[in-house]
């Protein structure tokens, strides 16, 4: 560019601020920059030697806040930027060394040859050698015991100890006799539905214990380990009833269209997401289908079912003690879901993520349609459930739920950490 009253040629602004970006696009993910600004300084004229140099200058919950800048063999800063990148992306390096790999990767010298500098590749590499060290918040006593994952870790391991083999179902075999042909294939139905499910979830969650993992969350890690034990005890004790009462045949066709899109589609598909993407728009459908949906909506209506059909006819009290503690070990999986929801949305005010959890329970909503409708014509079934109660308290959840969740909207993460809303369930 050629002016009169800029004293000669200069280079476009535009171009300096490219090279910037040039160099922070040779070693940073563009997915990992959550802010980019630039501010022009000075002119660039022909002949001038431009390094980008860095540096990180700041730090908080949720990112790095970094400076670049390109200047002259003599100093004269000629574009500064600014950058906010996620602070996980070098999870597992000391902080030490974590500034001085983001330091080392926002350097380079703007030459012909610049991204064939072998010597700043080399560097560079043996760096990230250094990086496959981990980091133990154990040794270093950085477990923070007040968080509510740590809580209800804590909890899991009070009261998640119950033993389904314990259970006398003496009683439940002679009630089961009790029960005419129609009444025991309504049952077998939930209890099919019940058993796939917990084992379907059993597997499901292990992605997002990976995801949790990558994160450096060792809290929600630690919690999350008592969290597929006790998915799987679920399927146990579900086995172990039927085994008792006598029903040994395969329930397979019993399961419901609504319950192969749920479990053989939908819930498989986002969490089987989570081990290529922890972004947080994927933790929060992944979290929302799991906890909020499949346990917080469509489990709590069946324990509402077990409870109107069985517990107030005082049939089946090996199944009913049983299930109360199902439902209170679901009680802190429902609660682990709601924090880790409400901390991603704290966490990224931008993303409007309240916004795309009640997207995704609208997504949802027609498969808890299919899973509690009844058969045309049937005002009350052969257990005296009404047409369209069941419903009707899978929306009641539903709407619990979303006012929960949104009280996370301008909280800080220090205050989502030491919540004590999303224990109400335990």
């Amino acid at each position: 560019m050629r002016l009169r009253s800029f004293g000669g040629v200069i280079a476009h602004g535009m171009l300096v601020m490219g090279f910037i970006g040039q160099a922070i696009g040779q070693w940073l993910k563009v997915k990992d920059l959550k802010k980019f600004t630039t501010r022009f300084k000075a002119m660039t004229r022909p002949g001038e030697k431009i390094t980008v140099q860095g540096r990180v200058v700041d730090e908080n919950e949720t990112c790095w806040i970094c400076e670049a800048e390109t200047v002259n063999e003599a100093a004269e800063v000629k574009v500064k930027d600014t950058l906010k990148l996620k602070n996980n992306y070098f999870y597992g390096c000391s902080r030490e060394l974590t500034r001085y790999v983001k330091f080392v990767m926002l350097i380079a010298v703007l030459q012909e040859n610049l991204f064939n500098n072998h010597a700043v590749m080399d560097e560079v590499s043996k760096i990230k050698g250094e990086l496959a060290m981990r980091e133990y918040v154990t040794t270093k006593q950085e477990i923070n015991k007040n968080s509510l994952p740590y809580n209800l870790y804590q909890k899991a391991k009070k009261f998640g100890i119950w033993n389904p083999v314990d259970i006398d179902f003496s009683q439940d075999k002679e009630d089961w006799k009790k029960l005419n042909g129609e009444q025991q294939l309504e049952l077998l139905t939930q209890f099919a539905q019940f058993i796939g499910g917990e084992e379907a979830v059993t597997q499901d969650i292990l992605p997002m214990i990976m995801a949790v993992s990558k994160k450096g969350w060792f809290e929600e890690e630690s919690y999350l380990t008592t969290f597929l034990f006790e998915e799987a005890k679920h399927a146990e004790f579900f086995s172990l009833f039927l085994e008792e009462i006598g029903v040994t045949e395969d329930l397979t066709h019993l399961l419901s269209p609504g319950y192969r899109k749920l479990f053989d589609e939908t819930l498989p598909a986002v969490m089987g997401k989570l081990l290529e993407d922890q972004s947080p728009e994927a933790m929060i459908d992944a979290a929302v289908t799991y906890n909020i949906f499949a346990e917080g909506v469509l489990a709590e209506t069946g324990y509402w079912f077990f409870h109107e059909a069985l517990s107030r006819a005082n049939l089946f009290p090996g199944f009913i003690s049983g299930i109360r503690n199902v439902k209170r070990d679901e009680g802190r999986h429902i609660g682990f879901g709601t924090f880790l929801i409400q901390r991603l949305i704290s966490e990224n005010p931008e993303l409007d993520l309240f916004e795309r959890v009640q997207q995704r329970l609208q997504e949802l909503l027609p498969i808890a349609m299919m899973l509690t409708e009844r058969k045309e014509g049937e005002e009350v079934t052969s257990l005296g459930i009404e047409r369209g109660k069941s419903m009707e308290f899978a929306m009641k959840q539903l709407q619990a739920r979303l006012t929960v969740l949104s009280r996370a909207k301008g909280k800080t993460l220090e205050e989502i950490y030491n919540t004590d809303i999303a224990l109400e369930e335990v």
